[in-house]
């Protein structure tokens, strides 16, 4: 609700000095506004590119592993033994590309709920301006109207 409050507000600043103006420019103007300085909108991109980014951390192969050993030989014929080993830990390329695509759907739906946000929000700020519009037209019809009654009543008047 804080951002429904915080969309009015704007769309009402907006909206009154563009009253006069034409409805198509300004309602384009107003959107594009809401969609620079909407903190929803922003959040929404801002946490689907880190999903992208966490999603692709695991395409690559684990780190390589060394190990090292030192063996003190008991018989002095034996002598000292050193055992080193690099491991390297891989799977099946299938399995790799299964992650590949898997991350691709991922990064997929993540450009898809970032439109569908920005989609929503946009669809709400028009939905008020509108009403707005509406509301400023039905105001001005109302008060011409009553001026043309008070009008005719004076007349009424002058006329008794």
């Amino acid at each position: 609700m804080n951002n429904l409050s915080i969309l009015t507000g704007l769309l009402v600043s907006l909206a009154l000095p563009a009253a006069g103006t034409a409805q198509s420019s300004s309602l384009a103007a107003v959107l594009r506004s809401v969609e620079d300085n909407n903190p929803g909108v922003a959040t929404e991109r801002q946490f689907w590119e880190a999903e992208a980014l966490r999603v692709n951390i695991g395409l690559s192969l684990p780190n390589p592993t060394i190990q090292g050993e030192y063996l003190i030989g008991s018989p002095e014929t034996a002598g000292d033994q050193i055992d080193v080993s690099a491991l390297q830990a891989f799977d099946l390329p299938v399995a790799y590309r299964r992650r590949r695509e898997l991350a691709r759907v991922q990064s997929g739906r993540s450009v898809s709920a970032v439109a569908t946000r920005r989609q929503e929000v946009l669809l709400e700020a028009e939905l008020v301006c509108l009403q707005l519009t509406h509301q400023f037209g039905l105001t001005r019809y109302y008060t011409e109207r009553r001026a043309a009654l008070l009008s005719l009543q004076e007349d009424f008047r002058r006329r008794l």
